[in-house]
């Protein structure tokens, strides 16, 4: 299957609410109206009872609903739920049948799920007024879910790491040392590295400094903590240090970077 395929069917999205950030204690249970979703979990884990029939699902996961289809799902601990939910219908039906079926229920694993992820946020922030764009974007997202369908069960090693990745996005704060994060996926420093940089495109300790960055980022913007509290709570060893790491990422240094946003001039 490729992109122009995929478009020849006439991929049309119902709505942009992609993102989904659900409360602790999440659960889920719908009969599908009259549309698709590629439903892609981006935390876990948690199980889903597809017309009975029960998929495990951890983040990254990925899996094609139907119109019709009765869903059941919970998350195993009391933390929310995240997902990407892609809402969408088929103008060629009789075309799509035989192309979508294969895929339908059969959940599998996302290999580069930090792109589908910005992919998504990308997508949400389209305009309503450009329904080609977006449904062009949803129809990206979902070529990437069939090529991974298609090339099969991923290394479980690849599955830890993804799952750290979305643990670490998630709590950049209480980022693990690399040493441990290896021995989690059982690998030898080396190896991990290797296979982290394939994943992320990005060594695993600077991954995890650009994820505090980026709350460091919306701390300042949002909140009335000081520059020093602030690099504390995201475990930078002092202040002078966090301050280096966010001008050479950025350009400009933390208080720059809140006072510019206050006069709109970032």
């Amino acid at each position: 299957m490729n992109f122009d395929q995929i478009k020849e069917l006439g991929v049309s999205l119902c709505d942009r609410l992609v993102l989904h950030n659900n409360p602790p204690g999440w659960n889920w249970r719908a009969k599908l109206p009259n549309y698709y979703n590629l439903w892609i979990a981006l935390s876990g884990p948690a199980s889903m009872w597809i017309n009975g029939k029960v998929v495990p699902i951890s983040a990254g996961t990925a899996v094609l609903l139907f119109p019709g289809d009765e869903i059941y799902a919970e998350r195993h601990d009391t933390s929310g739920m995240r997902n990407i939910g892609l809402h969408f219908t088929i103008t060629q039906e009789a075309e799509a049948t035989g192309l979508l079926e294969r895929f339908r229920n059969r959940p599998t694993e996302l290999r580069r799920l930090s792109l589908v992820h910005e992919m998504a946020r990308y997508l949400a922030e389209i305009p309503r007024s450009q329904n080609v764009e977006a449904s062009d974007w949803a129809a990206k997202i979902f070529l990437i879910f069939a090529r991974d369908w298609q090339l099969g069960p991923e290394d479980p090693r690849d599955q830890i790491i993804r799952i750290q990745v979305e643990r670490i996005k998630e709590r950049p704060y209480e980022c693990a040392p690399t040493e441990t994060l290896a021995k989690e996926a059982g690998l030898s420093l080396s190896q991990y590295r290797r296979r982290f940089t394939k994943l992320t495109n990005t060594q695993p300790r600077t991954f995890s400094i650009l994820q505090r960055l980026e709350t460091a980022k919306r701390l300042l913007l949002e909140s009335t903590l000081n520059i020093d509290q602030i690099a504390q709570a995201l475990g930078f060893r002092d202040t002078p240090f966090f301050s280096r790491q966010f001008k050479q990422k950025t350009g400009v240094s933390p208080s720059d970077f809140r006072s510019r946003s206050r006069t709109g001039s970032i």
